[in-house]
């Protein structure tokens, strides 16, 4: 994985990472190319469980340690369920990344900690400066009905490729996104359409997305769903896939690549 910017949730199971010590809200960790922020899952609370952790992974040639100028993190027994970065640099906008894993609603509990989830992340946007980029990477569990979603502008915020049965979670997230004005990137392009998660049961649905601003759509260069990589990712010898699959996404920004690197897109 090259990306410059990673997500990844339910880290705890998949994973193997540590579970929260004392105050440890997050700790860093060296990964070969990439340096990883980790939000721990907390040790003793009602609304995670041991599937929770997440995972900011940011590039080292493209992303410097010393862009951090702020780590964001849950309230205490919502820890491992979200985490975010701002990201400063010398030119162009900063970045605001975060990495979001919802609980699958079926109970009150569960509809209960994706509205603290979502309202978390309304905070952010609101604490950020106007002259950030907001990236959310969310494997939120909810499913989004064909039903346009627009803006006073007019620009869309869910497209036309988000076709499944929309559920309570995507009721919420429906809701969440008008209200901070942000679209769900991979709704809108036919080369990131379909499922993002299987079962061994043969069920399959779209729950994971991309967020970002709608001035971000006309950057995208690229923007799809990565099932062969998801399968080599599984279990070996793996014949069918099981599990989520890693949305990749490229586009411009202005903030430029660090050093010599030839790319002009991010992903």
């Amino acid at each position: 994985l090259n990306s410059d910017i990673i997500g990844l949730q339910s880290t705890a199971s998949a994973w193997g990472w540590p579970q929260r010590q004392a105050d440890q809200q997050f700790y860093f960790k060296n990964l070969q190319q990439h340096t990883a922020i980790v939000w721990p899952r907390a040790s003793h609370s009602d609304f995670v469980t041991r599937a929770c952790g997440v995972i900011l992974a940011l590039r080292r040639k493209t992303i410097p340690k010393s862009s951090i100028v702020k780590v964001y993190s849950p309230e205490t027994d919502l820890e491992g369920r979200a985490g975010a970065v701002r990201l400063r640099f010398r030119r162009g906008e900063d970045f605001l990344l975060a990495v979001m894993y919802f609980p699958p609603s079926s109970t009150f509990r569960a509809d209960y900690i994706s509205q603290r989830l979502w309202d978390w992340a309304l905070d952010l946007l609101n604490d950020a400066p106007n002259r950030t980029l907001p990236i959310f990477m969310v494997d939120a569990n909810a499913r989004l009905g064909p039903r346009l979603l627009r803006n006073p502008e007019g620009q869309q915020l869910i497209g036309p490729f988000a076709n499944s049965r929309e559920n309570c979670a995507g009721h919420a997230m429906r809701i969440f996104l008008q209200n901070a004005n942000l679209v769900a990137m991979n709704t809108l392009f036919s080369s990131s359409a379909g499922s993002t998660w299987y079962s061994t049961q043969n069920r399959q649905s779209q729950v994971d997305y991309i967020l970002s601003v709608p001035q971000a759509v006309s950057t995208t260069q690229r923007i799809v769903v990565q099932r062969r990589l998801a399968l080599q990712l599984q279990l070996a010898h793996a014949s069918q896939l099981a599990d989520h699959c890693p949305i990749s996404w490229e586009f411009r920004h202005p903030a430029p690549l660090p050093g010599k690197l030839i790319r002009k897109y991010w992903e």
